[in-house]
């Protein structure tokens, strides 16, 4: 056999090695009693992020449209700050998101809880599967 291929032959059999070690299998689901569920309102930090760059944009293209030369470039740039500025106002004021705070016992004991963004539509005394990212009914 050529050295060549037995290179290629050792670079495919370490290739699958560390494929197989990258490959996950989805974590076993913890059992649990829900002992707690509340609603609340938060701030929602991406709203401010989206307003704020949305009105840079706006501001920005509308100050290109006045002036020509230098006096063109400063108007682009003055509009995209008062319009990131502006943007970032009106975020702010609709900024709040409701999250559902889920407080539960699992088997061993053991307490903990998640804040979800959907109502989960639990009560408390029912019977879930816990996984890494989500609570299931039972």
């Amino acid at each position: 056999m050529s050295p060549v291929l037995r290179r290629l032959g050792a670079l495919l059999v370490g290739l699958a090695v560390l494929a197989a070690g990258c490959a996950t299998t989805p974590a076993e689901p913890r059992f649990a009693t829900v002992i707690g569920v509340s609603q609340y309102e938060r701030k929602n930090p991406d709203t401010q992020v989206v307003g704020a760059v949305g009105g840079a944009l706006i501001g920005g293209f509308l100050g290109n449209q006045i002036g020509s030369g230098t006096g063109k470039q400063v108007a682009t740039v003055a509009g995209a700050l008062a319009g990131g500025y502006i943007g970032s106002q009106i975020a702010s004021q609709n900024d709040r998101e409701r999250v559902y705070e889920i407080t539960f016992r699992y088997d061993d004991g053991t307490v903990d809880k998640r804040t979800l963004r959907a109502n989960p539509d639990l009560r408390i005394g029912q019977r879930v599967r816990v996984y890494v990212d989500q609570l299931e009914p039972v």
